[in-house]
Order: structure tokens, then C-alpha cells, then sequence
């Protein structure tokens, strides 16, 4: 274990997005509020009952770029450089036990982008994160692919938990093809489809989008 990567993972993984609202961001959004508001023509808004992801949306939010090089960066020092198996006089026994580690920190990083407090208990897509995260652990490649094939077929899919779940699938599926091995590949699914298998224990859908609630719409 090198303690100085694994700390520096923990920080840049455990830090919970919601804080990202205050110091430097809460002052952006502060001078965002003294702009002139946008008239209603200029954004769509979300219908009732639409829970999916819109791409547009989504990634013109710096913040989701920001999730997407903390996963990367977090999951690396943790899971490349902090926590390693050194192989002595043959022996590899402890491989197992070391996965088990590694998905552990990498899964408290989820939870923490995961939930929020807002007056309830609320559970949100960490989308980029879960990106970012696959980079380190099936590759450049891999993740790449998964990421740009999940984006692609979006507009068939109706909420962010069916969202994930595909993801998933293209994680494992792409990460073994490009030659990741089972292990990671398989944490790298399992940890995509920890949001929204902990949203259905608790009976709670995945909102739709992070930093706002959706708009409804009277027909």
C-alpha cells in the first residue's frame, strides 16, 4: 500500500459533488443569478414522468467533466498505484483480498456521489464519475467505447437506472474484449449498477438530473 497515493485517492474520491457548490462554485453560481435569465423559449423543459438522461444537458455541465477526471484520477492512485499485489517467491494469494480492498474505497466514492440530503434521502446517476472510474480500472479503451456506446443508444432508454444498467454491460462486455481482466472488469459493472440497485432497496428512483430538480410541465 502507498500511503501517499491511497490518501490522495480517498480525498479525491470521497469528496461528495454537492460540496462542489460551495467556495469557488457557489461564487460562479452567485454570479450566474445576476445575469439575465434565459426566457422560457430558450431551454426545453422535462415533461412529467421523463426520468432519462438528456446528453446536451449533461455534458455541458462543467461539473460532470469535473466528476469525470476525479473518478479517473481517484481510481487510479487507488486502484493502480496505491493498492498493489507484489508477487514474493511466487506466491499471488493475496489478489483476492486486494480487489476486495479496492472495491471497497472505490465503492464509498460511489455512495458518496450518489447521495444527497435534501430534506430526504435522494439518490443521483454519478454518470462521469462511474465514467472516469472505468478508465482505471479496464482501460483507456475500453471505457472509452462504453462510454460512447451507452451515450449513443440514450435516446431509447428511459431513466437513468436502465442507463446504468446497459452501461454496465457495455463495461464488462467491452472491458473483457479489450483485454481487461475479469476481475476488474467485472467490478467496474458491479459498481456502475451499485446506484441503482441501492435506489431500488430503498425504494427511491434515480433523479434525473444532479444540481437541480426536474421541471414539471402542465399539458
Amino acid at each position: 500500500i502507498s500511503i501517499p497515493y491511497l490518501l490522495v485517492g480517498l480525498v479525491v474520491l470521497w469528496y461528495p459533488r454537492g460540496w462542489m457548490r460551495w467556495g469557488a462554485f457557489a461564487s460562479q453560481r452567485r454570479a450566474k443569478r445576476r445575469r439575465p435569465r434565459a426566457s422560457a423559449e430558450d431551454h426545453k423543459e422535462r415533461l412529467p414522468g421523463d426520468e432519462s438522461l438528456w446528453l446536451g444537458e449533461e455534458f455541458n455541465k462543467r461539473r460532470n467533466w469535473i466528476d469525470l477526471l476525479r473518478g479517473l484520477a481517484g481510481g487510479y492512485a487507488v486502484a493502480v498505484v496505491g493498492i498493489q499485489v507484489r508477487a514474493q517467491g511466487g506466491e499471488t494469494g493475496g489478489a483476492t483480498e486486494v480487489l476486495l480492498l479496492i472495491g471497497g474505497v472505490l465503492l464509498m466514492g460511489v455512495a458518496a456521489q450518489t447521495l444527497r440530503f435534501e430534506g430526504r434521502l435522494a439518490f443521483y446517476p454519478p454518470v462521469f464519475f462511474l465514467g472516469g472510474l472505468s478508465f482505471a480500472l479496464v482501460g483507456a479503451k475500453a471505457a472509452f467505447f462504453a462510454f460512447v456506446a451507452v451515450w449513443a443508444v440514450n435516446l431509447a432508454l428511459p431513466s437513468a437506472s436502465v442507463f446504468l444498467f446497459c452501461y454496465s454491460g457495455f463495461v464488462l462486455i467491452l472491458g473483457v474484449l479489450f483485454g481487461a481482466p475479469i476481475k476488474h472488469a467485472g467490478l467496474a459493472a458491479a459498481l456502475a449498477l451499485a446506484p441503482v440497485v441501492a435506489s431500488l432497496l430503498m425504494r427511491r428512483r434515480l433523479m434525473a438530473q444532479f444540481g437541480r430538480k426536474a421541471k414539471i410541465v402542465s399539458r
